[in-house]
């Protein structure tokens, strides 16, 4: 068994309701839900992990798979509830250290693996000892593709004006995951934000950088646990 961190609590943020996928949270991937992944990532790294819901199903797997729950109010429990409200509740209830940290382990991450928690958390440390100065963290992939935006009259502008057309001679720029954030419990309460800084970019396996928001994401994941090929983008989600 993994020695507990008590340091660092670890945090799903699970509500029950989901527009484009219903029910995502509790859709498998690998024959494991999205919820009982994010929970593994934790417990598996040795971190207490905490899973805040409005769901009475969320929590009692939830609660079954070895996580305490923190039942949403109701406005946390609402559509425009932001993540860092949500972690601010659960910091109230559970009347957590300023002292402490708070990992944020989203269940659209379902790729993200227990080993990808401890090197995360390890490159967080090593981050801290080189910059002392640095509060919050999140996972970043490296990204060298082009991005073009449609201006306010309908204008297609390139995002890298100015950059060479070739990839490989392009700066390297990075892509947040949301897979993995984690912020001093001090500066949360402080700036009520994961990325107020001083924020360190933590790059993660680019496996880890999928994100469950569309039906066509979570066959994509599928197919990735199940180690097949494309036929398994068919299967029904």
């Amino acid at each position: 068994m993994a020695q507990v961190n008590r340091e660092v609590t670890a945090i799903v943020l699970a509500r029950g309701g989901s527009k484009r996928v219903p029910d995502k949270n509790l859709k498998h991937v690998g024959g494991i839900s999205l919820l009982m992944r994010a929970i593994a990532a934790g417990n598996g790294a040795g971190l207490n992990v905490v899973v805040s819901t409005d769901s009475d199903l969320i929590a009692e797997k939830a609660t079954k798979g070895g996580a305490q729950v923190v039942r949403r109010g109701t406005a946390t429990a609402s559509d425009g509830a932001t993540s860092e409200e949500a972690l601010l509740e659960v910091v109230t209830v559970l009347g957590l250290a300023p002292e402490g940290e708070v990992l944020l382990l989203q269940p659209t991450s379902p790729l993200r693996t227990a080993a990808d928690t401890k090197d995360f958390l390890k490159s967080w440390s090593r981050a801290k000892s080189l910059q002392p100065e640095l509060r919050q963290g999140l996972a970043v992939v490296q990204e060298l593709s082009d991005f073009w935006m449609l201006s306010d009259k309908g204008i297609p502008a390139r995002v890298r004006e100015g950059e060479p057309r070739r990839e490989q001679d392009r700066k390297t720029w990075f892509r947040e995951t949301g897979a993995l954030y984690v912020s001093e419990i001090r500066r949360l309460v402080e700036t009520r934000s994961l990325i107020s800084g001083p924020l360190a970019l933590i790059p993660c396996h680019p496996r880890t950088a999928l994100d469950v928001n569309t039906p066509w994401d979570l066959r994509i994941a599928q197919s990735v646990a199940l180690g097949v090929g494309a036929s398994a983008l068919d299967l029904d989600v």
